[in-house]
């Protein structure tokens, strides 16, 4: 995927998925909804947007030296 789309669009992309689901945890936690379920769901999609910003920060790294 890294070589394949613009690294800095899709890392921008990849971090606001990541500001928007810590948001919504802060607001689950705030309005107390928060339950098992929807804090593995959170951990499952957190995993997700990690494995997908390790390869384009890795390659943006390369391309910066």
């Amino acid at each position: 995927m890294a070589d394949r789309v613009d690294r800095q669009r899709a890392a921008i992309i990849v971090l606001i998925v990541s500001a928007l689901l810590t948001v919504s945890l802060a607001i689950l936690q705030l309005t107390n909804l928060l339950t098992i379920t929807s804090l593995c769901l959170y951990a499952a999609a957190t995993g997700l947007v990690t494995s997908a910003y390790s390869p384009l920060r890795m390659a943006m790294i390369a391309s910066l030296v």
